[in-house]
């Protein structure tokens, strides 16, 4: 196609623009130029990427722009992909190519960078008393510099009007714009590789080896460990050696090494160990369930389950050999949780029953991570992802089962940037790819429920709990019979201590976060809210700062009312932070560990709190 003549793209942009756009193909890229490449084209006068959709030999439109760069030699979606997002793109009423940049990882786009620089004729008029002081101090600014980035202006340049200004002086030509092109954030990490140049060696006489050994016993270490290794990358070589930069150094120039360079991916799976690796014998509820999903996993057409199974049932050990079935079938399986909270006790699981061929995608990894993990996916390294609502975009080669765990839960739709339902998109997805999909909820979702009772949805029910396993026992109290204020009753302080006691451990679980959800004057009824959401600010205390759950702003917490002045300002209600703070009041022999958003900011704090409880080094 468009060999001889003319080639076009159709070229949707990472952009929220609702229209696709036709570009040309240069000559020098019509050899190379496929669907799903990434691309950099001109938009008005600016650069910016694209996603090639279709190829064709006649625009939509006359006077199309070229194609200035393609970004990748490779496609990054493949045909049932696209058909995929086109699909979001149509029913969630989204551009295109939004769909796809949000399905891709972050920080691979490449972005268009603006500079200003001043003119001679702009250090000239630095002195005429018409311009106004902003428009003098914006051009004292860029005669400092050379070259000042438009977004570096905007967020120093103190006058909100900045925008306006550098217009009126790009008209007076007092200052220049020119753009060039970012880097993506995030790309392969490499690494050297060492292996000893065997050619070179065997030309070594006896002698010079043994002058190399007197010489330079470092080196000569190198090589006798290299050899036995064969091949070793820079972080093996130092961690087996120690320092020995210098003494490679003086192999290479000596030639009797060999130094490449190899990508490398950055691993997020942590080592959390896992005892429940060996299945147990399955109850007769679930083995009906299971030989049922097997047996449409095995026609290899699309079906969909709800696997309604109280709680302790068994639903994750299916989920297992449900899988386990798929794979040998030489078929992906796609795993859906609704919180990261789940995922490391979920993948330490999976490892120990499939080893470490898995990928994990999801909020929780850093850009670097999440780009790797995409990268072993697409490459079909991994048979199996497991991870939150953003893992549905997966590009799994060969998808055969999808598992949507605790398929009620509200934190699989997405209400920012692309607004979806994880869920349904599964069983979109599923159809697409004649793979099987199994919804699994203690209590499902009413619209769920529905389509098993009307025949849309297949209906598995696990009645019994494992061992036949009583459920705990549930106590409600009226905390009207405590003393005001009461956030532990007599009763659960009672029983805390008991657990303690007999070597046991306690959960409390609290749906706030925070020390105090609101802050309120009891002089005026002033409450402190967020200027941006109008909702209360809730207190920190150990940051002492009123935060916004919703969009984060904040600010320092005073003890004064700023309406009425008074200092009368006090705390209602209590979070997490505070329910910490008055377990060690009662109990302060025990070991206490917090778990919510605020205590695993840090890289990898989530699994390492897990796995402080599983072992015992906590108490609660």
């Amino acid at each position: 196609m468009g060999k001889n003549g003319p080639l076009f793209a159709e070229v949707a942009l990472a952009l929220p623009v609702n229209k696709n756009l036709d570009y040309e193909v240069p000559p020098t890229l019509k050899e190379t130029i496929e669907i799903g490449i990434r691309v950099l084209v001109p938009l008005e006068k600016r650069k910016v990427t694209g996603y090639v959709l279709k190829l064709k030999t006649f625009p939509d439109i006359a006077d199309t722009k070229y194609i200035e760069e393609i970004l990748e030699p490779f496609p990054l979606f493949n045909p049932p992909d696209l058909n995929f997002y086109k699909w979001i793109a149509s029913y969630y009423f989204c551009p295109l190519g939004y769909v796809i940049k949000n399905a891709l990882p972050p920080g691979i786009n490449v972005t268009t960078l603006k500079h200003l620089s001043i003119t001679s004729k702009g250090k000239k008029a630095l002195n005429d008393k018409t311009l106004s002081q902003s428009e003098k101090d914006l051009l004292s600014i860029l005669a400092e510099k050379r070259k000042v980035t438009l977004k570096t202006l905007k967020n120093s340049f103190k006058d909100k009007r900045v925008f306006t200004l550098i217009s009126s002086l790009l008209r007076k030509e007092y200052v220049t714009m020119t753009q060039s092109k970012s880097l993506p954030k995030i790309r392969p990490q490499k690494e050297k590789v060492f292996e000893v140049n065997e050619d070179e060696l065997s030309r070594l006489s006896f002698s010079e080896l043994k002058r190399i050994k007197r010489k330079s016993p470092r080196q000569f270490h190198i090589l006798k460990w290299l050899r036995k290794k064969k091949k070793a990358t820079q972080k093996e070589v130092s961690f087996n050696l120690g320092k020995v930069d210098s003494a490679l150094k003086g192999l290479e120039i000596k030639k009797l090494i060999n130094i490449s360079i190899q990508e490398k991916y950055r691993s997020p799976l942590i080592n959390y160990e896992e005892t429940y690796s060996e299945p147990w014998k399955m109850t007769s509820e679930q083995a009906k369930a299971l030989k049922e999903i097997i047996s449409k996993v095995r026609e290899r057409k699309y079906a969909s389950f709800l696997l309604h199974g109280i709680t302790g049932s068994g639903k994750t050990e299916v989920y297992l050999k449900a899988i386990e079935a798929t794979l040998k079938t030489g078929r992906g399986a796609l795993v859906l949780v609704p919180e990261i909270a789940l995922t490391p006790q979920l993948i330490a699981r999976f490892k120990a029953r499939f080893g470490s061929k898995i990928a994990q995608l999801h909020s929780g990894l850093s850009k670097g991570e999440r780009f790797d993990e995409w990268r072993r996916i697409k490459y079909g390294e991994v048979q199996m992802v497991i991870g939150a609502r953003s893992a549905i975009f997966a590009p799994l080669k060969s998808l055969g089962i999808i598992i949507v765990d605790e398929e009620h839960d509200s934190a699989y739709k997405q209400d920012e940037r692309i607004c979806y339902n994880a869920r349904d998109l599964a069983l979109v997805k599923g159809k697409m790819n004649n793979a099987v999909v199994v919804l699994g909820s203690a209590t499902p979702t009413i619209e769920t429920y529905h389509n098993t009772r009307v025949g849309k949805i297949s209906y598995l029910s696990l009645s019994q709990r494992i061992d036949n396993r009583p459920l705990p026992r549930v106590e409600v109290l009226d905390m009207r019979n405590e003393k005001p204020g009461t956030i532990l009753s007599l009763r659960l302080r009672n029983a805390i201590k008991e657990r303690w006691e007999r070597g046991e451990q306690t959960l409390l679980f609290l749906n706030r976060r925070g020390f105090s959800p609101f802050v309120l004057c009891q002089e005026c009824g002033y409450s402190f809210r967020c200027p941006n959401c109008n909702v209360s600010l809730v207190f920190h205390q150990d940051k002492r700062l009123l935060i916004c759950h919703y969009c984060n702003f904040c600010k320092p917490k005073t003890d004064t009312c700023p309406e009425c002045g008074s200092n009368k300002v006090k705390n209602f209600g209590f979070g997490t932070e505070r329910l910490e703070t008055e377990i060690h009041r009662y109990f302060p022999q025990l070991k206490v560990g917090r778990l919510d958003k605020d205590t695993t900011v840090k890289k990898n704090s989530l699994p390492r709190i897990l796995e402080q409880f599983r072992k015992g080094e906590t108490d609660l």
